[in-house]
């Protein structure tokens, strides 16, 4: 009985998440309802566009592990009328790109307290490590909302592979960087990197989900769009280049393997 009562309260967290958007969504359209004919009908469009960026924007969340995460982060974008399937994408690479922005300033807060540890010359060179973690994580995401932004990609498996494998990366990096601390035997500061990278690590681990599930979800609501060609290839033209980058900044192959999905 106890496991179940606990188990509830993330569903309970999420229903609240996608009240509270729902209801800010209603209450800017109720806000600009004076505007339009006497009527109603262009109110009426514009409730039924908002309607479905809300249905495109449960749609994505629920294939997410971190539903309240991708609520929180991504409800903003429904509110737009006109909103298209990849700016939820976007939206949350951005803010995704913020929180590696955060991760990377925080590690400064460390470097007072390395003298205070076991072995302070190690923690400096993990608080390094660290930074040189963040800084390629947020030369990766500036390059991914290139590709998110345009709804082309979504239909090109080398490109959905490309975005999954460095998303995947961003994981895997700051991993790296908190339990670097506890190799250096400073595992205080690792939980404490850990606590303050866990809202980035969710983010970047639902749009990785996002990605993956991208057309079969918005299938779900029926909401399809054929790719352009020429910006298909011009996507893997790029993504291609970059991607031999990687492999030669990384010649060890220890990148992450994605999972056909």
């Amino acid at each position: 009985m106890g496991k179940k009562a606990v188990a509830s309260v993330p569903v309970i967290s999420v229903l609240l998440v996608v009240g509270i958007v729902v209801g800010a969504v209603v209450v800017v359209y109720k806000r600009g309802s004076g505007s339009g004919n006497g009527n109603g009908t262009g109110n009426s469009k514009a409730e039924e566009k908002i309607s479905e960026s809300i249905k495109m924007l449960e749609s994505l969340c629920g294939v997410t592990p971190f539903k309240e995460n991708c609520m929180r982060t991504l409800g903003p974008v429904a509110q737009n009328e006109s909103a298209a399937p990849q700016a939820f994408v976007e939206a949350g690479m951005k803010v995704a790109l913020e929180e590696m922005n955060k991760a990377f300033n925080f590690t400064d807060t460390f470097i007072p307290k390395a003298n205070d540890t076991k072995h302070p010359n190690m923690t400096m060179d993990a608080i390094h490590s660290c930074k040189n973690y963040y800084d390629l994580s947020m030369d990766r995401l500036g390059e991914l909302v290139r590709y998110a932004q345009h709804r082309e990609a979504y239909d090109n498996e080398f490109l959905v592979w490309y975005i999954r494998l460095s998303l995947s990366d961003l994981i895997t990096f700051a991993t790296a960087c908190y339990e670097g601390f506890t190799e250096v035997y400073a595992p205080e500061l690792g939980s404490l990197m850990k606590d303050g990278v866990r809202d980035g690590e969710e983010l970047t681990s639902n749009m990785l989900s996002i990605v993956t599930s991208f057309n079969k979800a918005l299938a779900s609501i029926n909401v399809t769009q054929l790719a352009g060609p020429q910006l298909v290839l011009q996507l893997v033209a790029a993504a291609s280049s970059a991607f031999l980058l990687m492999e030669m900044a990384i010649p060890c192959g220890c990148l992450p393997q994605i999972a056909s999905s």
